[in-house]
């Protein structure tokens, strides 16, 4: 790994071209989950989306989606 100083600033460039730690969800995706949580599995929905399960259960609970109309 090579590490660059500038003037007191450390610059690691394989950090620099990194993907952001926070993936924001969109307006699409908001969109599927509205119209497919509670109807599909969780799981599925997931894989489709590329996230993970729990992200997608914790992202409905925000939204104030109910699984199977609970």
């Amino acid at each position: 790994m090579k590490v660059v100083v500038r003037s007191e600033e450390i610059i690691i460039p394989e950090l620099e071209e990194s993907e952001p730690p926070i993936r924001y969800w969109t307006e699409r995706e908001e969109a599927i989950l509205r119209k497919y949580y509670g109807k599909a599995d969780p799981k599925k929905i997931a894989e489709t989306l590329g996230r993970t399960k729990t992200a997608i259960q914790n992202k409905a609970q925000n939204m104030g989606l109910r699984y199977g109309g609970e």
